[in-house]
């Protein structure tokens, strides 16, 4: 149903109050929730968003973009489970989501995962990922496991490829400039 996606939802949800075997209202009652909680999540990936986006995920379970957008809340709210979770539910339905290689990679890092975050980092270079990014995480990772040699010279790689990158040199300094 086009136009108002609140207006859609008391919509659907009449519909599916009068037969609950509507698919039709099921599915549009789930793409309805998902924009409005995607709405509500806002750019800040509020919190207000999940139980609109948990509805609509539960109502239709491909809903990859449901599953997404829970995972990036869940992930800014340093739910490193949950955002992981979502994601891997997100890529379940769809294996074309390949912006999402490099936030399970991070999730994964942050929850200790070093095995799989490196697998998601692979993924996300085959993909045709932000390298910069890439080798980032990589030497994130690598600090993670206490490599700090390793660690230390892919931060040098990415500062002398980089010079003006703030974030690189900050993160070496800290880590490594005592």
């Amino acid at each position: 149903e086009a136009g108002d996606p609140g207006s859609a939802i008391v919509d659907y949800r009449g519909s599916l109050k009068a037969n609950p075997q509507n698919t039709e209202a099921k599915f549009g009652l789930s793409e309805a929730l998902t924009a409005v909680g995607i709405q509500a999540a806002g750019e800040a990936n509020n919190e207000a968003g999940i139980p609109l986006l948990e509805e609509a995920a539960k109502l239709d379970p491909k809903n990859e973009v449901a599953f997404t957008k829970l995972g990036e809340i869940y992930d800014a709210r340093g739910n490193n489970a949950l955002a992981v979770a979502n994601y891997e539910k997100a890529l379940a339905i769809d294996p074309e989501l390949s912006s999402l290689y490099l936030p399970v990679a991070l999730s994964q890092i942050e929850a200790g995962n070093a095995a799989k975050a490196e697998i998601y980092l692979a993924k996300a270079e085959a993909a045709g990922g932000e390298l910069a990014d890439i080798r980032f995480a990589r030497a994130v990772l690598l600090v993670k496991q206490n490599k700090n040699d390793e660690a230390l010279a892919a931060f040098d790689q990415l500062a002398s490829a980089d010079p003006q990158n703030a974030a690189v040199q900050y993160q070496r300094g800290v880590l490594f400039d005592k």
